[in-house]
């Protein structure tokens, strides 16, 4: 099934084609049906209002009974007792769920039905496309939940959603293979079959411990693969790794992701102990290439006898329909508990549907426009509902301006992020906003170089920093923080960049940004860090595309002289990083050196650090052209200038006599890590006998 088509149908609204109106225009009571696809909602149908409960990581807003809500959100929470304890951080923003409809549980299957039998006119015909009952949405930081639990098509287990939303979001990056084997389509969850879980507390067996009981679909496989045919163990993790846009849309390599999860956490192998070994597996792949991997390195067992197992295993597992027990949602999650509701205030109601509406608007807005304009208006009564009956609620105007923003409205949303950012209600969606208005801002005006002054930095930055210190991680914050550090009028230090490197760690597949990283590295001269950058990108590059990239900016090197490059020195056989060397060298520091070519080289690099170097500039800059500065440097390079430079350099102190009282003292923990950065300090390393195990030794830099 096309899951973007599915998504697009389930979402195509009855009604059409209403226009979005300001904010303050809404009238009252305007949003008391509210139009949504598959199934309209009125909010007090059959006498029920909207209920609120908070609990774990989850915003609960609800039109259904407090049994069936409560049995959806527990749902969600138990699919994600299967991930381990690092993979369930879910960051600062709660997952806000909001569910209407009927007295069917969400657990119980129905039949699938295409949207021309379930009688709905969407405007458009394909009898390929299904309605889900449950659709998920994320901006990069939250997850935003909703459900139909009407009789309507509810076959969708939701577990699935919010285990993929935590795989998608967890940084380090979580191996593709990984999430593949959980909530792929021949993953341990395929979403169209979870349904088949069944929820039992039940000790027997189980040494008096309470458990829930889950029942597991039969291993889906391609029939064209016949489990003898494994791909060797060596080979898929090293194509996963270099190949991922190749191999994620090969059956072959997403049906063993598949098996290995299932044979790791449930096969006849596993204790406590193999499934310690396999996570730990799994944060060594999220910290270093899974390129070379072996089981014997991993499990203690060779390729050969693991390849066998999983073989037998497979074989088995396609006709079983096992069930795995996982711990009692109560006492792995004691908070739910004292799960209870209450009535929603009007800024709960304001927050949880207008995100909603908002999510369904900025999804469709390309595909079906006509869908999102609906989706803007019901999102535009929703806010302005809860602006008149909740006008302190930060989240609320965190709401109005991030939809002012998002639908063109700058000077409209600037006020509202304004105030959810002083009262420090601003998630990272808000804050990422209010950066780029403000960027937008300190354009105006600016000086003929168009480069932003200290001020105008502060103000950009202070919001990005802001977001940085939530989690999870947005790329976006440190594409931006690069941006900014690009048109800046003050050079930024290693010090101010080493955010970036932060953020490499992050996003080290990203190409776009560790590309941008290490140029802006290269422009200010620090080219040991851009190297840095250049191995971290080749070492994660997924494709051949990004490799290609890659191999372009190592054959380039950091000196990079435009049109003077093939000539003079270029042409003596020397290599580019042997050129740079010695054109650094002789320029400040050489014998003919006079007061006009140092100035020169400062000047020279200045230009092209900014806008590329020519010879017409060179030549402006040194007095010379290229032919000459290269005859000189030859000069320069004589034996007695080939090793230790001496430099006269002005006395510290007289410089800088703070220098003089300077003392030193053990770093805290928390200074080192604001100067470190966060990352490396914990690595996964493999121990002799091939155990995996945590380095907890001092950092090298220590």
């Amino acid at each position: 099934m096309n899951r973007l088509a599915a998504r697009c149908a389930f979402l195509s609204v009855v009604a059409t084609g209403a226009a979005a109106m300001p904010l303050a225009d809404a009238p009252d009571g305007a949003d008391d049906v509210v139009k949504l696809a598959p199934f309209v909602v009125q909010e007090n149908a059959d006498g029920l209002s909207w209920q609120f409960a908070s609990v774990n990581g989850f915003e609960i807003l609800t039109l259904c009974s407090e049994s069936l809500s409560r049995e959806f959100v527990e749902a969600q929470a138990r699919g994600a007792l299967f991930l381990p304890e690092s993979l369930q951080d879910g960051g600062n923003e709660p997952v806000q769920v909001v569910l209407w409809g009927g007295k069917r549980s969400p657990l119980k299957p129905t039949r699938k039905r295409s949207y021309l039998e379930s009688g709905y006119d969407f405007g458009f015909k394909s009898d390929g496309w299904f309605i889900p009952n449950v659709i998920a949405r994320s901006d990069g930081s939250a997850v935003y939940l909703s459900a139909n639990l009407s009789a309507v098509d509810s076959y969708e287990h939701a577990a699935i959603h919010y285990a993929r939303s935590l795989l998608e979001r967890n940084r380090p990056v979580t191996p593709l293979w990984l999430k593949e084997g959980l909530v792929g389509t021949w993953g341990l969850f395929p979403g169209d079959l979870g349904i088949q879980s069944v929820h039992q507390r039940d000790a027997t067996g189980f040494v008096g411990k309470s458990v829930d009981l889950i029942r597991l679909p039969c291993l889906p496989w391609p029939a064209d693969f016949s489990p003898e045919d494994l791909i060797p163990w060596n080979r898929f993790f090293t194509d996963w790794q270099k190949n991922a846009s190749m191999v994620s849309r090969d059956s072959r390599y997403c049906a063993q992701a598949g098996l290995l999860l299932r044979w790791a956490l449930f096969g006849s192998r596993t204790t406590p102990d193999f499934t310690r070994r396999f996570w730990m597996f799994v944060a060594h792949a999220r910290s270093q290439p899974t390129t070379g991997m072996s089981f014997q390195a991993v499990f203690g067992i060779d390729d050969a006898q693991a390849e066998a197992e999983l073989v037998e295993f497979a074989r088995r597992a396609r006709a079983e329909s096992p069930y795995v027990a996982v711990p009692h949602l109560s006492d792995a999650l004691p908070a739910f508990a004292h799960l209870s509701f209450r009535s929603a205030t009007e800024g709960e109601i304001a927050r949880l549907k207008g995100n909603f509406e908002r999510m369904e608007m900025l999804r469709l807005r390309s595909a079906l426009p006509q869908v999102a304009s609906t989706y803007e208006a019901a999102a535009r009564r929703t806010v302005a509902r809860g602006l008149r009956k909740a006008a302190d609620d930060p989240k609320v105007h965190e709401l109005a301006g991030l939809l002012e923003y998002e639908t063109g409205h700058p000077d409209a949303a600037r006020p509202h992020l304004d105030y959810a950012f002083a009262h420090h209600a601003a998630g990272t969606p808000a804050l990422l906003a209010l950066a780029r208005l403000r960027l937008a801002d300190m354009r105006i005006g600016l000086p003929a170089d168009g480069k932003l002054s200290v001020e105008a930095l502060d103000r950009v930055l202070t919001p990005l920093f802001a977001a940085r210190a939530r989690k999870p991680p947005v790329l976006e914050i440190y594409q931006m923080i690069a941006e900014v550090w690009a048109q800046s009028a003050v050079a930024p230090t290693k010090r101010h960049l080493a955010v970036l490197f932060e953020g490499a760690q992050f996003f080290r597949d990203e190409p776009d940004y560790i590309v941008a990283a290490i140029e802006l590295h290269r422009r200010h001269g620090y080219t040991a860090e851009a190297d840095a950058l250049l191995t971290l990108g080749e070492t994660w590059a997924r494709d051949d595309a990004a490799r290609a990239r890659y191999a372009a900016l190592r054959t380039i090197g950091p000196a990079k002289i435009g049109k003077c490059s093939d000539k003079g020195v270029a042409t003596a056989g020397w290599s580019s990083e042997f050129q740079t060397a010695l054109f650094g060298r002789w320029s400040p520091f050489g014998s003919t050196t006079n007061g006009r070519n140092r100035d020169g080289y400062w000047a020279f690099a200045e230009v092209a650090l900014h806008d590329g170097a020519t010879e017409a500039v060179f030549r402006e800059c040194y007095g010379m052209n290229w032919a000459q500065a290269c005859a000189e440097m030859r000069a320069y390079l004589k034996p007695k200038n080939v090793g230790v430079l001496e430099l006269r350099m002005p006395h510290v102190m007289a410089d800088v006599p703070e220098a003089e009282r300077m003392e030193f003292r053990d770093a805290t923990l928390e200074e080192a890590r604001r100067v470190l950065g966060d990352f490396n300090w914990l690595r996964v390393e493999q121990a002799e006998g091939g155990e995996m195990k945590e380095n907890t030794a001092r950092n090298p830099v220590d």
